[in-house]
């Protein structure tokens, strides 16, 4: 595989996919069960390419064999899929819906810009042609740095592509490797926070890290259900959780009572679960204190005073030190 780091967001990391795989007609297959599944699409008809949207309910697990009797139906030159969807906490099983597929000749796409360093990714062993990620989430570097990983096909469908990109061109941005420079000015201290968060990882052994991830996760989605909180996806996401909150309490009041009372900053749902969910997120730096303190403001978000039992879930991981070094201090 070759890899390219991109000055720009995660979107900027997936807008380089389409602009270099695919052109005005090529016919696009997105798998969408939420807000960034659905930007797959967007940034496809953008590029004036035949668009096709499987659509899944939000949080619902993906059916492969419904992706595969689309596939066959549409015949697409491109599939795109999103490994984790932000906005529900759902991890797609990636490698069940490639297998599936009857036909190989369509790349296969993947938003991984909210699971690289937290979820594992077998690209080859997958069938997965092209990848989008960004440095800001498990990576926990600062946002502005985004990267595509393409593999061989994925390269040889971008050197025969009748309208070429500019600012995303593969091509240049391949030229430049070879001297080791870049075609336009990189994010150069981005590129260093996002170069010590991986010699971070490396240090500490990728499965170690993986780990890690699992266990806070883990720990959190319990302590949340013993306060009463339900887990919103069907597959729950090392990267990103979900919780519908307990009848008759406001995501919205928790959210503002956790900002203003705790210092906690977490997100609310998004598009159609606007105002219905409370996302929180382990992908960057923190550490068991960290967790800790978040089990402590929404037990106290939600007038719950024994707290034992909630903080039972977070023993095996309330020594967990920091992973990354944080650039504030």
């Amino acid at each position: 595989e070759t890899a390219f780091l991109f000055a720009a967001s995660g979107t900027g990391a997936m807008e380089a996919v389409v602009a270099n795989v695919a052109h005005p007609g090529s016919k696009v297959l997105v798998v969408e069960g939420g807000k960034f599944g659905r930007r797959w699409g967007e940034i496809a008809r953008a590029f004036e390419c035949e668009v096709d949207i499987i659509h899944f309910k939000m949080g619902e697990v993906v059916d492969p064999a419904r992706v595969a009797e689309r596939a066959e139906k549409f015949s697409p030159d491109l599939i795109t899929l999103t490994h984790v969807e932000s906005s529900t906490g759902l991890r797609l099983d990636v490698e069940g819906i490639v297998s599936a597929l009857p036909d190989r000749r369509a790349l296969i796409a993947l938003d991984a810009i909210a699971s690289v360093g937290s979820e594992n990714i077998l690209m080859e062993e997958w069938g997965i042609d092209v990848l989008a990620g960004a440095g800001q989430k498990a990576l926990a570097a600062p946002a502005g740095v985004s990267f595509v990983i393409a593999g061989q096909r994925a390269m040889e469908v971008a050197s025969r592509n009748p309208r070429p990109a500019f600012y995303f061109s593969f091509d240049r941005y391949g030229e430049g490797m070879k001297t080791g420079d870049t075609p336009f000015t990189p994010a150069v201290h981005s590129v260093q926070l996002l170069h010590g968060s991986m010699e971070s990882i490396r240090g500490a052994g990728i499965d170690a890290v993986f780990g890690r991830h699992e266990a806070s996760s883990s720990a959190i989605s319990n302590a949340f259900e013993i306060l009463g909180m339900s887990s919103f996806p069907d597959l729950p996401s090392r990267s990103v959780q979900a919780f519908l909150p307990p009848e008759g309490i406001s995501c919205e009041g928790v959210i503002t009572f956790l900002g203003e009372k705790h210092g906690i900053i977490i997100a609310g749902g998004q598009d159609e679960m606007a105002g219905r969910l409370i996302r929180t997120g382990f992908p960057g730096i923190y550490s068991g204190q960290v967790l800790e303190k978040l089990v402590n403001g929404l037990a106290a978000a939600l007038g719950e005073r024994d707290l034992e039992k909630a903080f039972a879930p977070l023993e095996p991981v309330r020594n967990l030190p920091p992973l990354f070094d944080s650039p504030l201090t």
